[in-house]
């Protein structure tokens, strides 16, 4: 338990700051997420969204919000602590209330009682969805009598997805309560996403006015670059200036993202391998602050082993169709599934390599932990660390014991219960790694991976699949985990990018914790009835809400037996683990090397899928270029003094930009074109 730790402030906790930020951030999205549409719901919401990028835009606009005030001598002399427990405190508060928190869950899950009960419904127990009668009660405006008359199904339901939040949060994040010490002071991850704090220090003073300026700048920038949208949906005869939401080759739930080879079928019948193109600058800001090596390796595993082996492969008779598959969704399932590269497979080992390299071999350390909350405090550690500890271990069991009884309560048996409560810590701690170091995450560990371990590489479809079958393909491949639903990722990502603001504010660490946790928890008491209300008021099939598809289907025949690749791929699954493992070592023990495991995992992940068409193949390699010639040209200070502010900035005006489109969306709910 080694390292050293900022001095930092213990100070009384401002509760009535924290909970007051808490409501009204939690009421405030639970009304933008009501009535905001695709594709700013799945792609680019306050909340998390962006798909492996998982960013969570909020905090940065409220810090805009204080930095205008501030200038304006309305906020003058608010101290720097105070100003990151309201960014900790509004962050942890924005998952709940926004669409990849929870409420794309209950719509995907909605359709296995009103459309799919005789193939999934009929083993979904009724806390996780009422009755169908019950939801089509609610389809239109002035529904509210419709949810009393069925008030005790809306009820059970409600009260589930309370708990099953708030005691999944509280669990995953009692992990990084743990994992904090070595992840933020000893190894010093460098949590792209907590740049946002850079905001938060202008508003307070403690940075140069240059920074201001840049910051001010860019926000603007990126909200006049949202104008056009706005105008759309004021007036849709309007052109689609960008082209995101009319044109013919742009993903409809992804904004930006460009299908190049379906507009240019030539690239398909040259190019073995997929090519998708983000034209949003979004998530080029976010790639500016990922660290070079977590780049660099992205870029590898996209050029070398997605295009240029392919390409090579298909001259020795390998992916001999691929050529003649128009679009790259079929290219990416041929390199994930299928002979010779499995790719797939290579990401689910090297996903469990990460998390044997960075999380279970830790066990000196997480036993270390335990001592310090319940023995001798170290001269290393603070008071308030070791009194972290000792509620963390209180948490942790309680949590997880209650966990399980969840999911056995939902139809699995205690060895299916306990390998999907495993497959969970294990996915999410993974994608939390990921996501704090290099800003972006995909993790390839899901239940119709790990379930092989109970069913064998192959299942019937539904409804011949069994309840248990069905309830963990779910759950454990869609609902909590396994694709860019943030409801159980969201919670650990953002408490670790907490943390780290705390540690540049001086906010000791047990505080930092609690503020995440009676926010989390707050937020789930509030956003879950609250959203359901407003779709009974406003029409729950009428609002702009995006309508999801049935997410139960994730574990049905058709994916399981294909994921992580075709059988056999165990020995690529081993090959995964020991390349983790061993560019782990080399990047931990060499400076110079220029690779890390992180990359690739983002890369060669179905997850989302986040990478490949939701963030854009060629995101990561434009970043890298554009990230050298800076440091190139200024060195740190051009990157950290201009970039850096110039990146968050275009973050934080983006979200505000979609507070501006929602509210036009409000408008145009109320009164139709």
């Amino acid at each position: 338990m080694q390292g050293s730790e900022s001095k930092e402030v213990v100070a009384k906790i401002p509760w009535l700051t924290v909970i007051l930020t808490s409501i009204i951030v939690t009421c405030f999205l639970s009304l933008h997420n009501t009535f905001i549409s695709q594709p700013w719901q799945s792609g680019s919401n306050p909340g998390p969204s962006g798909f492996g990028f998982m960013f969570i835009m909020m905090p940065y606009a409220v810090m805009v919000l204080f930095l205008i005030l501030e200038r304006a001598g309305i906020t003058r002399g608010l101290s720097e602590r105070t100003l990151a427990i309201i960014y900790i405190a509004t962050l942890m508060s924005s998952i709940y209330p926004t669409y990849k928190g929870w409420s794309c869950h209950f719509f995907g899950t909605s359709h296995v009682r009103t459309e799919d009960q005789e193939i999934f419904g009929w083993a979904v127990p009724l806390v996780w969805m009422p009755s169908a009668d019950a939801i089509r009660s609610i389809y239109f405006p002035g529904s509210i009598g419709a949810l009393l008359q069925y008030g005790n199904e809306w009820a059970a339901t409600i009260i589930w997805w309370i708990l099953v939040n708030v005691v999944g949060g509280a669990h995953l994040l009692s992990w990084t309560f743990l994992l904090r010490r070595q992840w933020v002071d000893v190894e010093e991850l460098p949590f792209p996403h907590a740049r946002g704090w850079i905001i938060g220090m202008v508003a307070s003073k403690t940075t140069d006015g240059v920074k201001t300026k840049i910051v001010l700048g860019a926000t603007v920038v990126s909200i006049l670059l949202m104008v056009p949208f706005m105008a759309l949906l004021l007036y849709p005869p309007l052109p689609d200036l960008w082209g995101w939401l009319k044109g013919a080759y742009f993903i409809t739930w992804a904004p930006g993202s460009f299908q190049i080879q379906n507009a240019y079928p030539i690239l398909s019948s040259t190019i073995v391998g997929p090519i998708w193109v983000q034209t949003n600058w979004i998530y080029y800001a976010l790639m500016i602050l990922a660290p070079t090596d977590f780049l660099l390796s992205a870029t590898v595993a996209y050029v070398v082993f997605m295009l240029l082996i392919p390409q090579i492969l298909y001259y020795f008779g390998y992916y001999s169709g691929l050529l003649a598959v128009i679009g790259g969704w079929g290219k990416l399932g041929a390199l994930l599934h299928n002979d010779p590269l499995k790719l797939g497979a290579v990401s689910f080992g090297m996903s469990i390599g990460v998390f044997l390299f960075y999380i279970a071999f830790r066990v000196r350390y997480l036993g270390d932990t335990l001592k310090l909350a319940f023995g001798k405090i170290g001269s290393s550690i603070s008071v308030e660390e070791a009194k972290l500890y000792k509620m963390t271990w209180i948490i942790l069991p309680i949590t997880f014991i209650i966990m399980l009884a969840m999911w056995m309560y939902s139809g699995l048996s205690f060895p299916a219960a306990l390998l999907l409560q495993i497959t969970i810590i294990m996915g999410v701690m993974v994608f939390t790694r990921s996501r704090s170091y290099g800003g972006a995450s995909g993790t390839d560990i899901r239940s119709n991976f790990t379930n092989k371990l109970l069913w064998g590489p192959e299942i019937q479809a539904a409804p011949n699949m069994t309840p248990e079958q069905i309830v963990s393909g779910g759950l454990g491949s869609w609902i909590l985990i396994g694709a860019d639903e943030f409801g159980y990722y969201a919670p650990p990502c953002a408490m670790m990018d907490s943390f780290q603001v705390a540690k540049m504010a001086k906010i000791n660490s047990l505080d930092t914790a609690k503020i995440g946790l009676i926010c989390l928890i707050l937020s789930a008491i509030i956003a879950i009835p609250l959203q359901v209300l407003m779709w009974g008021a406003w029409g729950y099939m009428t609002v702009p809400h995006s309508k999801e598809w049935d997410f139960w289907n994730q574990g049905n025949a058709p994916s399981y037996n294909v994921q992580p690749a075709t059988w056999p791929w165990i020995p690529h699954f081993i090959v995964g683990i020991l390349a983790a493992i061993a560019l782990g070592y080399l990047r931990s023990r060499f400076l110079w090397f220029p690779l890390e495991p992180l990359g690739f995992i983002w890369v060669w992940t179905w997850w989302g899928p986040g990478f490949t068409a939701g963030n854009g193949c060629l995101t990561p390699v434009v970043a890298l270029i554009v990230k050298l010639i800076i440091l190139r040209v200024g060195g740190r200070k051009l990157y950290e003094d201009y970039a850096m502010p110039a990146a968050v900035g275009l973050l934080a005006g983006y979200c505000i930009g979609g507070f501006l489109i929602a509210i036009c969306s409000i408008y145009r709910y109320f009164f139709p074109y």
